[in-house]
């Protein structure tokens, strides 16, 4: 999908934003076809394991997630994985920062006073990314 001549990437079209970020809206609609994506390919028993700004594209109105070189066994903790990978993303995308300037220098994220949003997209994000694998999400269907 990445050759097709009509796709871009998140990472180019994060860098078209010259450091703002993405809009609420666009992050919302991302998290939703992504997600349902990765409900696929999770119940066909894999992992997609390499999520990041370079793997999403965007073809037209749809966002696709490209597949990997190779998918992982699906088990629970590589389903987080896409989970938590999935936030990072979306707090790149609503910040405009790459992940690291997201973070202090102990590991909290420091990105919610960075972009505007709805309690429930906060929420939803900070669920995604919890550094306890037990509070966060548990599939793709659930986020």
């Amino acid at each position: 999908m990445q050759n097709h001549p009509l796709s871009t990437t998140y990472k180019q079209l994060l860098q078209k934003q010259q450091g703002r970020g993405l809009s609420e809206t666009h992050i919302q609609e991302l998290l939703r076809q992504v997600l349902a994506q990765l409900a696929q390919i999770h119940e066909q028993g894999q992992a997609h394991g390499s999520i990041s700004i370079e793997t999403l594209c965007q073809v037209g109105s749809q966002v696709v997630l490209t597949p990997p070189a190779q998918f992982s066994s699906a088990n629970s903790q590589s389903i987080s994985e896409d989970i938590y990978a999935l936030g990072v993303v979306a707090i790149e995308l609503l910040t405009g920062k790459t992940p690291n300037l997201s973070r202090s220098t102990d590991g909290y994220w420091l990105w919610e006073d960075e972009c505007c949003l709805t309690d429930r997209l906060k929420d939803t994000i900070a669920k995604m990314i919890d550094e306890n694998d037990s509070t966060r999400f548990q599939s793709a269907s659930q986020a």
